[in-house]
């Protein structure tokens, strides 16, 4: 089974933060699976950490919209 056939997907959430972008270029780099980055993208993110591998074919960016209401 080539990389383009593998059925091995890791979620990642909060992946645009320092060590979620760290973990997932380490992932990138060592490992033979694809990657979804689910993170809310608030305040704390920093999506810029990871343009080396963005729109990378085996990683995905996913915008995660809380429901839950705020006290």
């Amino acid at each position: 089974m080539t990389f383009s056939q593998s059925r091995c997907f890791l979620l990642v959430t909060g992946g645009c933060g320092f060590i979620g972008s760290a973990f997932i270029r380490w992932v990138l780099a060592n490992q033979k699976v694809r990657v979804v980055n689910l993170d809310a993208l608030t305040y704390a993110a920093q999506p810029e950490a990871l343009v080396g591998v963005r729109g990378a074919a085996a990683m995905a960016l996913c915008r995660a919209i809380s429901m839950m209401p705020v006290k």
